[in-house]
């Protein structure tokens, strides 16, 4: 006889279950991670508190998961690499993804996993280095978090997380390292065509706005913005004072601006 199906009542029993299990394991997760470290969260007012979103981190720490998913207030499925699938308690709680992805690649799979959750309502969080950074600072980023955002066309919310780099050392000497978490402003995508240029060009600008709510530091690979041959030409002219005027006359609207007149420059100094 064929086992009986399950009623509708059991199944809410376990989802009800399942959640409240993994409020408490966050709970205590955080708990300890506060015991070990000194954490300070800023810019929570950027998480909506409901709906899809993405978020993306620095790779700098193995606790880096950690400390996002215990302090998350929403459950959010974690992207990770799938050497973390692995037979082990501790890896199966707290470092396995709930979407794995084969590392060093795009997933078409995993990428497809995180669209459905996405259209679900439920927020996304992928690092898009894939790998800890073995500087402290950013690394060149792969392009699977972009090839997401142009098909889901989500908010993207970077967060920034430091000083947790080398809490080893603050440990041995039985200190606790200060950690920050910041949460930067979102960033709105529609959804577009995935090409190598687009993707590339996603990436770099993706990257550069986790880079900006990082400190200058932390910022390695996307410390420099890259900006248009206009501006380091306009920049170039503004760097001498006494041609500044002369430039804005001869600049064509929509190239770029520089000041009329600098503060400490009289009329009488351009050189005519």
């Amino acid at each position: 006889m064929s086992p009986r199906a399950q009623s509708p009542h059991s199944e809410v029993r376990e989802m009800i279950f399942r959640r409240v299990g993994e409020q408490i394991r966050r709970w205590i997760t955080w708990k300890m991670l506060t015991l070990a470290m000194r954490i300070s969260v800023e810019g929570l007012e950027n998480v909506p508190s409901s709906g899809a979103y993405i978020l993306i981190w620095n790779r700098l720490h193995v606790s880096d998961r950690l400390l996002l998913w215990s302090r998350s207030q929403v459950t959010t499925a974690f992207v990770a690499t799938d050497k973390f699938n692995r037979n082990n308690a501790f890896v199966a709680a707290y470092l396995r993804g709930d979407i794995p992805v084969r590392h060093g690649t795009i997933d078409r799979q995993g990428v497809q996993r995180a669209l459905e959750i996405l259209k679900h309502g439920d927020p996304v969080a992928i690092a898009p280095e894939g790998r800890v950074s073995r500087t402290g600072a950013l690394c060149s980023a792969q392009h699977g978090v972009s090839s997401l955002v142009c098909q889901a066309g989500a908010t993207v919310i970077p967060v920034a997380i430091w000083g947790q780099f080398q809490a080893h050392k603050a440990w041995l000497r039985f200190q606790r390292p200060r950690v920050v978490i910041r949460y930067g402003v979102a960033m709105n995508f529609p959804q577009r065509r995935a090409n190598h240029s687009t993707l590339q060009h996603l990436t770099t600008e993706l990257m550069t706005g986790l880079a900006r709510t990082l400190p200058a530091e932390y910022r390695g690979f996307y410390g420099q913005v890259r900006r248009k041959p206009a501006d380091r030409f306009i920049q170039t002219f503004t760097d001498y004072r006494p041609y500044a005027n002369l430039c804005t006359r001869t600049l064509q609207p929509g190239i770029g601006k520089v000041p009329a007149l600098l503060p400490e420059q009289e009329e009488s100094e351009v050189v005519h």
